[in-house]
């Protein structure tokens, strides 16, 4: 559960703080259905009963399953997943939003592929951005070359975007990001940044990320410098798993200081999962899954067009079957065995987070899009 003085900001002012990814977030404005939801969404967590009390208020979306490179770890650059390729149509993002917003604090929006091959993108961000939703979304930086998707992504009032960039220097960068051009990446950087002087916005926070790799290792602080050159506003790095998703196990990839890779768990550890009561996806085919990570789709349930609501989904007997058996076997399923986030692999996932000295006046993340300093406005 959430220490107390979390809980009484929640009951008293519907405010929730916390952090995702190492980015800070702030959701304002909460009503009391929403404060209660929190309240017996955490109970669900506690005791892990198949049916759930409450809607989850973190919801991850994929806008695209999909990607422009072939990253080496990626099932989807490497064109291994099982599900169909696909976009996630507005209508479906919208539909759920407006079936479950109230309840929302924070949506993560990514999941296998790149999101902003969505033509939609921004859209989707600005319309749960309009719901006081807290909105954190990552890229590879290809698709901000023209100035009018640029000022669309200030716009939508998407409060953090991690930048995923491997390396500090071309020729590192493109061993890991395969089929990446950083010269193009960094223009694209560039221009946002330059977007927000302009506007004298603060969002969205720009994170500058690397995924420490057997190519990059030698470059932590280079990296650290160009992220002061670029002028973002965090610069962080987080290990590599070579066994993502069963779908690449190459030793080749790994960083030779063994400080640098993540401790492998033992066999016996016994994970406590907690994704299937607390995290649903909505999948770029419009269905509703139980874990992002099953990339081949798993863990699908049905879309909720299919459905009544949302919560009819997240209760339906095939997700409580789910809830059931990874209960009594964190094994149960083939793809938990290579899970990203199981303990105690992923308390050394993310290491390093800097803050990066800029120039731009401080907003709250979370707050409302249109009020307060720093915001370019509605589309």
């Amino acid at each position: 559960m959430p220490p107390f003085g979390k809980v009484w900001a929640l009951i008293t002012h519907g405010e929730w703080a916390s952090t995702f990814e190492d980015i800070a977030y702030r959701r304002t404005g909460l009503s009391l259905r929403a404060r209660l939801n929190i309240v017996l969404q955490n109970l669900s967590h506690a005791l892990r009963w198949p049916i759930s009390f409450a809607i989850p208020y973190y919801l991850t979306v994929e806008p695209a399953s999909i990607c422009n490179l072939q990253c080496p770890v990626c099932p989807c650059g490497l064109h291994k997943t099982i599900r169909n390729p696909a976009i996630l149509p507005l209508a479906d993002f919208k539909r759920l939003i407006d079936d479950i917003g109230e309840y929302l604090v924070l949506i993560q929006m990514w999941e296998w592929g790149e999101p902003f091959m969505n033509p939609d993108i921004c859209e989707m961000i600005a319309y749960a951005r309009s719901r006081g939703i807290v909105v954190i979304c990552s890229t590879n930086c290809h698709f901000f070359e023209e100035e009018a998707v640029v000022r669309k992504l200030v716009d939508s009032g998407l409060d953090g975007l991690i930048l995923a960039v491997d390396g500090a220097t071309p020729e590192v960068y493109e061993k890991y990001r395969v089929g990446g051009d950083f010269r193009r990446v960094l223009a694209g950087i560039q221009r946002i940044v330059a977007e927000k002087e302009r506007r004298g916005s603060a969002k969205p926070l720009l994170h500058l990320r690397m995924v420490i790799n057997a190519f990059n290792e030698s470059q932590i602080e280079a990296f650290k410098e160009l992220g002061e050159t670029l002028q973002v506003d965090q610069v962080a790095f987080k290990t590599i798993n070579a066994g993502m998703g069963g779908e690449s196990k190459n030793p080749g990839i790994l960083p030779q200081d063994k400080n640098l890779i993540r401790k492998k768990k033992a066999r016996h550890f016994q994970y406590r999962c907690l994704v299937s009561w607390c995290n649903p996806v909505l999948f770029s085919n419009g269905r509703i899954g139980l874990c992002g990570l099953a990339c081949r789709g798993e863990t699908e349930l049905r879309a909720t067009s299919d459905a009544a609501s949302f919560f009819h989904v997240w209760n339906s007997r095939e997700a409580r079957t789910f809830r059931k058996n990874i209960r009594a076997d964190c094994n149960h399923y083939p793809f938990c065995r290579e899970c990203d986030c199981r303990e105690p692999d992923f308390q050394r996932a993310r290491f390093g987070v800097e803050k990066v000295a800029r120039r731009m006046p401080s907003q709250p993340t979370g707050s409302q899009p249109g009020r307060g300093p720093g915001n370019g406005g509605r589309r």
